[in-house]
C-alpha cells in the first residue's frame, strides 16, 4: 500500500514514508485505504508518528479489532487468483 500510494515500485519495511517524498494528499489516501482494508480508524497524527510501513504495522497490531481482518486478509492472501476470483463473485465484490 505505501509502495501504492508513493508511485514507487517497491518500499522496505524501514522505508519513511515522507522521506521517500510522501505528502500529505498520498498520506490521507493512503490512510482511507488503511481504514477500509483494516476496518479501523487511523489519524493523521498516528500515521505522522509511525511512518514507515514497520512502525504503522506495529501500531496496528497493538489494536484488538485488527486480528480479525487481518487473519481473514492472511487467509485471502494464501488463495489462488481463480479462488479469490471465485470468492468475490460468490460475494457480489468487483475483483
Amino acid at each position: 500500500m505505501f509502495a501504492q500510494a508513493l508511485g514507487e515500485p517497491a518500499v522496505r519495511p524501514a522505508d519513511d514514508f515522507l522521506a521517500l517524498g510522501g505528502d500529505s494528499l498520498a498520506a490521507v489516501r493512503l490512510l482511507s485505504r488503511l481504514r477500509r482494508t483494516f476496518q479501523t480508524e487511523l489519524s493523521l497524527p498516528d500515521f505522522v508518528a509511525h511512518r514507515s510501513p514497520a512502525a504503522l504495522a506495529g501500531l496496528l497490531a497493538d489494536r484488538p479489532d485488527i486480528e480479525r481482518t487481518a487473519a481473514a486478509l492472511l487467509h485471502l492472501h494464501a488463495l489462488s487468483a481463480g479462488e479469490r476470483r471465485d470468492l468475490a463473485r460468490r460475494l457480489a465484490c468487483p475483483t
